[in-house]
């Protein structure tokens, strides 16, 4: 099969979903139950901060990311 996107209801939705479909190259495409109670996660603070402060759920872990590289290739 060759996948292009992925659904999924709110339940089988989480952030490591999303990275593993970007890094496997499809799309995931969940449907989300709550999501204004959703938080979105940046690399770095940007101009429009204050409009999307309310979204705003803190900074990505970078250096987590790096740490764990290896692992995440290998899960992929």
């Amino acid at each position: 099969l060759q996948i292009q996107e992925h659904y999924t209801d709110t339940s089988g939705y989480t952030e490591q979903v999303f990275a593993m479909c970007h890094l496997l190259g499809f799309k995931f495409a969940p449907r989300m139950r709550d999501l204004p109670d959703k938080k979105l996660y940046t690399f770095e603070p940007t101009s429009s901060e204050e409009i999307l402060s309310p979204l705003l759920g803190g900074k990505i872990n970078v250096k987590l990311i790096s740490e764990s590289w290896d692992e995440i290739l290998r899960l992929a």
